[in-house]
């Protein structure tokens, strides 16, 4: 299958199966992670990989917690997001490390405001690569968003400071996933010859 062909059948699946993921698969998922194009290599992820039930569980009720503070609708969405954490068998919480901003900051706001700009695009890139891997070895995969509303509370759960821009949870997909309709190209594309 070519990669294009690849790409549109990926899906993002929310309810998975309770068999485990194999450690060799986990760590093809990370260096899918680590290979992410980065800015002159400053590489600012870093990867927490969660497979403690109890772990897991604690976040997923931490942003089920939240969701009961939140406006109607986004509560919605954060419970949905606690149900697929509370369900994965593997969560990657993902954080900038800030390691080219902190440097940048120096020089001038402007030059910090790209260099996190920038830190943000790698670990997008990041992610993209996990979630793509995990999808050729059958495993589904979700990208999370919505759990940094919750992030002082889930750096508590992992003692950790850095900055959560995302949370990657897999497993087994226990669901047919759907690809949403995409725009018509000539919409959103302009070419300048």
């Amino acid at each position: 299958m070519d990669i294009l062909s690849f790409l549109k059948k990926a899906t993002a699946i929310r309810r998975f199966s309770s068999t485990d993921i194999k450690e060799d698969d986990i760590n093809r998922i990370i260096q899918a992670g680590i290979w992410g194009p980065s800015i002159h290599g400053f590489q600012p992820w870093k990867f927490i990989i969660i497979q403690n039930k109890n772990v897991i569980f604690q976040i997923s009720q931490v942003i089920l917690i939240k969701s009961k503070k939140l406006h109607i609708g986004y509560n919605t969405l954060l419970k949905h997001v606690a149900r697929t954490v509370e369900n994965s068998n593997v969560l990657i919480p993902v954080y900038n490390t800030r390691t080219l901003s902190k440097q940048m900051f120096k020089v001038g706001r402007r030059y910090g405001s790209c260099g996190y700009l920038s830190e943000i695009q790698a670990i997008s890139a990041a992610v993209q690569n996990i979630i793509l891997v995990a999808n050729s070895l059958n495993i589904g995969a979700c990208w999370l968003v919505m759990p940094t509303f919750c992030h002082t509370s889930i750096n508590r759960i992992l003692n950790e400071e850095d900055e959560l821009v995302a949370i990657v949870a897999l497993g087994y997909p226990a669901q047919k996933g759907r690809r949403s309709k995409r725009v018509n190209i000539n919409s959103i594309v302009t070419f300048i010859k």
